[in-house]
């Protein structure tokens, strides 16, 4: 499983958002995500161990 994949398609999702487009703390917004993107990463790598 490659966990590029989970950012690319967490970044895609983030930006389709209206939320973020029109969020007047669009820098939080992106701490946010990245932070979605570092839990799914770590899913992941915890599935690859099973």
């Amino acid at each position: 499983m490659e966990l590029k994949n989970f950012e690319v398609l967490s970044l895609k999702i983030f930006q389709k958002s209206s939320f973020a487009k029109f969020s007047k703390n669009r820098n939080l917004e992106e701490l946010k995500i990245g932070k979605v993107i570092a839990d799914l990463r770590d899913c992941a790598q915890r599935y690859e161990k099973l």
